[in-house]
């Protein structure tokens, strides 16, 4: 006698529902982050399946299809809309969202520029500037405005940097 498959829940459906309506992201990435499992390998597959059923309820868009590193197979990204130049871009945030496990808010202005989303930890607001050129995080970080400090972040499931910045709290307060 074969066992029933789990099933995902209502509240973790809802919460997955909602984290798509406001990000891009790739099967590891949703898996990873509402999929446990034993292995990887098994949350992916729960992952895959789920948002396969998804998509076709239309309750769940495929979004394009990306590459992240250099040798590899092509991941569908799921997600909100957004243009197609743009879309590795918005799925290496949700990279580091998940790698600094925080939640970010997307788009915040900083002074005259806008970093691409932003956190806050321990009382201090983090402004996020995701580089997926080859001219490294630093610029990013400075342009994001005045930087008590700054960190790399290397993900073990990306080859692309992060550049954090902690802007000065009394000049960007919100």
């Amino acid at each position: 006698m074969d066992l029933q498959p789990e099933r995902v829940s209502r509240a973790r459906r809802a919460v997955i529902r909602e984290f798509l309506e406001t990000r891009n992201a790739t099967v590891k990435q949703i898996a990873r982050r509402f999929f446990p499992g034993k292995t990887p390998e098994t949350a992916r597959k729960k992952a895959s399946r789920w948002l396969c059923k998804e998509r076709r309820r239309k309750r769940v868009r495929a979004r394009g299809v990306v590459t992240l590193n250099a040798t590899g197979r092509p991941e569908v990204v799921n997600g909100r809309r957004c243009k197609e130049e743009e879309l590795e871009h918005e799925v290496l945030i949700t990279e580091a969202e998940l790698a600094l496990d925080a939640r970010f808010t997307r788009n915040v202005a900083v002074g005259k520029t806008i970093a691409d989303a932003s956190f806050v930890r321990n009382g201090d607001r983090f402004y996020i500037e995701v580089d997926n050129q080859n001219h490294g995080p630093e610029a990013d970080a400075r342009e994001v405005g005045p930087i008590r400090r700054s960190r790399r972040i290397h993900s073990r499931h990306l080859s692309h940097e992060v550049a954090i910045a902690a802007a000065d709290s009394q000049r960007y307060a919100s």
